[in-house]
């Protein structure tokens, strides 16, 4: 009898919070900004919030948790119900934290699950002016034959990875400059103190408007945000791709419905004409990844850095 009335509890709980799913989301969904109010991440998680706000008729709000390199407010998210009333907006620094930080809190591939892709933008590599190069084929001749020095904000952040990735795929060996800040790099890019920044194109346009020049896009077809610029796949470097993006993370456990739920809500306003618009704003575009799709790409991106990181000895750097 106590094995009935057992199995018939959990029969009961399950459907309660199978309904519960169905009828996502009943109260405040809260989203998690990593990062300080001003910056990308920030500004999109306010954009989103509002729609999906007006979308499922129940408020939704951002919560900005800044700290570690954005692993501070992941680990909150790991560590919150998987009820998906708490969501992590993460970035492509999700992935480098989980190849360079051997004391994070939570599992980064077993703890959150990347659900749905907010949208993208390609990353171009940008020369100052104290190398002569016009193209990724003059990168190559001159990294060869002199020092070449690229700009980053530390150890470990995408930038620093942008550029283990182009010395390994181009065959090269140009040394990483660490700078507090992107700002600061940015300024000596211009002032032809180093000679990259390999970035995001909304991180780099203030560089661009100042007369550096975008020999290549990381990606393998040109950007509607800067058509005229080639890729590295043209220039025979199909292998040299990477891109800046934003996505929502949750608990695992987190149920399918309201997986779904979310995927839906997400795709609906990042493909809508004010989504649309909003992106372009940041040189980005929507992304038709469906939820498998994400997690896929997410944990392949986590290996690749993981193994490039061991390759160049900063897997233990914090």
């Amino acid at each position: 009898m106590k094995k009935i009335l057992a199995a018939l509890l959990i029969a009961c709980t399950w459907m309660t919070s199978a309904s519960h799913a169905a009828d996502y989301p009943t109260r405040r969904v809260t989203v998690v900004v990593p990062f300080t109010p001003g910056g990308s991440n920030d500004a999109i998680g306010r954009f989103l919030a509002q729609k999906l706000s007006e979308d499922w008729g129940q408020p939704v709000v951002v919560e900005n948790r800044p700290g570690a390199g954005s692993s501070l407010g992941a680990s909150l998210v790991a560590k919150s119900p998987p009820d998906g009333y708490t969501l992590l907006i993460g970035s492509t620094s999700y992935a480098t934290n989980a190849a360079i930080k051997s004391d994070l809190t939570f599992d980064p591939v077993k703890d959150l699950v990347p659900i749905s892709m907010v949208g993208a933008n390609v990353v171009g590599i940008i020369a100052g002016s104290r190398v002569p190069m016009n193209s990724l084929t003059d990168l190559v001749r001159e990294a060869k034959s002199q020092p070449i020095y690229y700009a980053t904000s530390g150890v470990g952040s995408f930038q620093h990875f942008n550029g283990l990735l182009l010395n390994e795929v181009l065959g090269i060996n140009m040394t990483a400059v660490s700078y507090g800040g992107g700002t600061e790099g940015l300024v000596d890019l211009i002032g032809g103190r180093v000679d990259l920044y390999i970035a995001g194109l909304g991180v780099v346009q203030p560089a661009l408007e100042a007369g550096a020049k975008n020999l290549a896009i990381l990606s393998p077809q040109r950007s509607e945000a800067m058509p005229d610029v080639p890729t590295t796949a043209e220039a025979g470097y199909p292998e040299a791709v990477a891109q800046n993006y934003w996505s929502i993370f949750v608990p695992n456990g987190t149920p399918e419905e309201v997986i779904v739920k979310i995927h839906e809500g997400v795709q609906k306003a990042m493909h809508s004409e004010d989504g649309r618009k909003f992106l372009k704003g940041l040189f980005g575009e929507p992304s038709n990844m469906t939820s498998e799709e994400v997690r896929t790409y997410v944990k392949r991106e986590i290996e690749y850095w993981v193994e490039l990181a061991k390759k160049n000895g900063i897997i233990e750097m914090q």
